[in-house]
């Protein structure tokens, strides 16, 4: 009986370890999957930031390069508005010494 009593318990013992072993391989399963998938969200999250830097640049540039074109736009209107008063001001001046002209020679007369 105390041979039975101590097969039974080196039984019990064994199938303790067996289970544990067996629990304690799935564990270490489920970490090195954790740590996986925790390496890969950090890699994720890493590329994530890179391409929203890299958003955020393209944005300046474009704001940068657009508020160039708009200010070289306005130059431009604004220099040919300036030559379009040039000109009806020469416009006007010739057209006064023309008039001035007639009247000095209407006067000799």
């Amino acid at each position: 009986s105390r041979t039975a009593l101590a097969e039974q318990i080196a039984a019990d013992v064994r199938q303790l370890r067996e289970t544990f072993e067996a629990r304690s391989g799935v564990s270490e399963e489920r970490l090195a999957r954790l740590e996986r998938d925790g390496e890969r969200a950090r890699r994720e999250e890493a590329a994530a930031r890179e391409q929203l830097r890299a958003l955020q640049n393209d944005f300046r540039d474009f704001t940068v390069q657009a508020l160039g074109r708009q200010r070289a736009q306005v130059e431009q209107e604004v220099a040919e508005a300036l030559a379009r008063q040039q000109l009806s001001n020469d416009e006007w001046r010739a057209a006064m010494r023309q008039t001035d002209a007639q009247i000095q020679g209407e006067l000799v007369r």
